[in-house]
């Protein structure tokens, strides 16, 4: 973008130079728009020097002092410095014409203003940015420290564990036992009766946890027939208490009975009638099973 060169000559009072000024303006404003981002000092550059073209085009557009001025109308003025508008409109150009490039200045003006503005913002956010990225490479430069004096101490911590697995134990001498000779050696004849011996023990203790297991498990199967017996034991007591329980009920009935006088043994009376039909029940409902010795189950 430095390298835009915009011709800024000397202008003459006629309708292609003021269009040729406007296209310049508007080359200059499109390249803001599209181009790269521009410095503060840049475009404040560009922009002095499309006033400065600016005004010197109103300077060669206005009248000659030889002409005559327009009855009633004010006397021309020059220029006030850093004004984009025309003072007096020029002779062969339309008014509208000069007001629609006036407006269309104007507008330029305020189009690059803005962007002036913008880019002063931007450069803002771009400093603050710098300073956070700062901060976080100084994070990451102690974490990056912190990081290397861990794997150093990681690292010794390997070597020593090495030094150590490398070492071989000593002995009383202080060398090594020879591991070879130890396999190798056989053991005294009074070891080996040890070690028969408690060959031996091991396996009687074996045997004896065997049989130990298995009384276990018999008492364990008697215990539940037991338990089973008792239950159906429990069960035969309460229905022969209830058939005991209803005999007496009976009995006492008859006794009842019995106990009221009788007005002649000839004729029946309902006494006798309920007599006999309780001792008839109590003969039918008498059953030979409930009188027989329950005997346990046997265990298997």
């Amino acid at each position: 973008m430095k390298n835009v060169a915009l011709s800024f000559r000397p202008l003459n009072p006629s309708w292609s130079l003021v269009k040729r000024l406007l296209n310049d303006y508007h080359t200059a404003t499109t390249l803001i728009h599209t181009g790269p981002p521009l410095s503060s000092l840049l475009h404040q550059e560009l922009v002095r020097l499309l006033q400065q073209t600016l005004r010197s085009t109103q300077r060669e557009i206005q009248p000659s002092p030889g002409l005559t001025p327009v009855p009633g109308s004010p006397p021309a003025s020059g220029p006030r410095p850093g004004s984009t508008s025309v003072s007096a409109p020029a002779p062969g150009f339309p008014q509208s014409d000069v007001a629609q490039m006036e407006a269309l200045l104007l507008e330029r003006d305020g189009q690059v203003q803005a962007l002036c503005c913008q880019m002063e913002r931007l450069a803002l956010e771009k400093e603050s940015l710098q300073r956070e990225l700062k901060g976080l490479k100084v994070k990451v430069g102690e974490i990056n420290e912190q990081l290397s004096m861990l794997m150093e101490t990681i690292q010794a911590k390997d070597e020593v564990i090495i030094k150590l697995s490398q070492t071989p134990p000593q002995g009383a001498d202080g060398n090594a036992p020879p591991l070879q000779d130890c396999s190798s050696a056989p053991p005294p004849a009074s070891q080996q009766q040890e070690i028969n011996n408690l060959k031996d023990s091991v396996q009687g203790y074996k045997s004896q946890n065997k049989f130990l297991n298995k009384e276990i498990l018999e008492l364990t199967i008697l215990l539940r027939n037991a338990e089973s017996r008792e239950r159906s034991l429990e069960v035969k007591y309460v229905a022969l208490e209830a058939k005991l329980c209803q005999v007496e009920s009976k009995y006492l009935v008859l006794l009842q009975d019995l106990k009221s006088p009788v007005c002649s043994s000839s004729e029946q009376s309902p006494a006798r009638e309920v007599i006999s039909r309780l001792l008839e029940d109590a003969l039918d409902n008498t059953d030979p099973t409930e009188h027989a010795v329950f005997k346990p189950h046997p265990v298997r």
